[in-house]
């Protein structure tokens, strides 16, 4: 319910309750913009949840292997992937293929992301500001892990330790999502 009526059978495709508050922040906004004589109808907002199609946010890349790309980045954004790989994922195995930017909370996003894990394949981006992956493992002492140097390698390698029922995740950086989804050839189909 808004301020100025009810909005029933929503739907969104992007997976996660933080994107369900987004939905409704973005609701609220539509329905500010009617104090300044701009009126969207109904259709329009129904339709624009539905198709919003945000790459690299918990985006299903491949099925066989499940693998997922997400951006998450910071403490917060992990924290919600976390969540919402729990709450839309059954698997039997979770192999973490992960790379972070040396500007972050590299140990609050490893410590966030290190219980979900059962490998954890370590990388970098092609960037400059991106984490040595030795300097991530000192946060995954316990974890059987990987070091690759760069992202190819590190999905190459999640793909063959994979098995039919196993999560490949892959998060950390957009830079580090986005090197594989090119390499993947992911193609968008919304």
């Amino acid at each position: 319910m808004g301020i100025f009526g009810e909005y029933p059978s929503l739907k969104t495709r992007l997976l996660g309750r933080h994107q369900l508050v987004n939905a409704t922040v973005a609701i609220g906004i539509i329905e500010a913009l009617r104090f300044f004589d701009i009126y969207i109808d109904i259709e329009a907002i129904r339709n624009g949840l539905l198709n919003t199609f945000w790459p690299a946010r918990c985006e299903v890349i491949s099925k066989n292997p499940l693998i997922v790309l997400d951006g998450a980045q910071n403490v917060a954004s992990s924290k919600a992937l976390k969540e919402t790989i729990k709450e839309n994922f059954s698997y039997k195995k979770l192999i973490l293929v992960l790379g972070i930017s040396r500007d972050k909370d590299i140990k609050g996003i490893c410590e966030e992301l290190k219980d979900l894990a059962d490998i954890v394949i370590l990388t970098k981006a092609n960037n400059p500001r991106a984490t040595e992956p030795d300097v991530l493992a000192q946060y995954f002492k316990e974890k059987e892990k990987y070091i690759t140097q760069n992202t190819q390698k590190a999905i190459e390698l999640a793909k063959k330790k994979a098995n039919f029922k196993d999560l490949i995740l892959v998060c950390g950086s957009l830079f580090v999502a986005g090197e594989i989804r090119e390499y993947l050839k992911v193609v968008s189909i919304e």
